[in-house]
C-alpha cells in the first residue's frame, strides 16, 4: 500500500495477502519495501529492503517483531545503509495458529 503526504513514521497498518499455489512458488516470493520522499515534482527513493517470503516462513512462528531493516539503494548498494525501518511480518498459512508478535520489555536491547 501507499500512504501520502504524511510526516508520521508510525503507520501500524495490517495487511492480508491471499495466495492460491504451491508453497514452494510463495516462498520464493520477494517482499519488497519501500521508504520514498515525497517533493513537490516527484518522488525520491529514500531506501528499500527485500527478503523472500520463505526466510520470514522459516523463523519461529513464521514471522518476523520487532525487526529493524536495513534500507539500501537498490541501484547502487555501495553507498551503505541509509536508514532503518521496524517491521513486525508474518507469514501464516491455512491452519496455522497465529500469536501476537511479542512486545518488546523495558530496557530491553533493540535488534537491528
Amino acid at each position: 500500500t501507499v500512504k501520502e503526504a504524511t510526516n508520521s513514521p508510525f503507520y501500524n497498518e495490517y495487511f492480508v495477502f491471499d495466495y492460491i499455489g504451491p508453497a514452494e512458488i510463495l516462498f520464493d516470493r520477494i517482499i519488497k519495501l519501500s521508504v520514498l520522499h515525497s517533493k513537490l515534482i516527484g518522488t525520491t527513493l529514500i531506501g528499500a529492503f527485500k527478503l523472500d517470503v520463505g526466510t520470514v516462513h522459516n523463523e519461529p512462528g513464521h514471522q518476523f517483531c520487532n525487526k529493524w531493516a536495513p534500507l539500501t539503494d537498490p541501484s547502487d548498494i555501495k553507498t551503505g545503509v541509509k536508514g532503518y525501518l521496524k517491521c513486525d511480518i508474518s507469514v501464516i498459512g491455512k491452519g496455522d495458529s497465529t500469536r501476537p508478535p511479542q512486545t518488546p520489555s523495558e530496557g530491553a536491547e533493540e535488534e537491528i
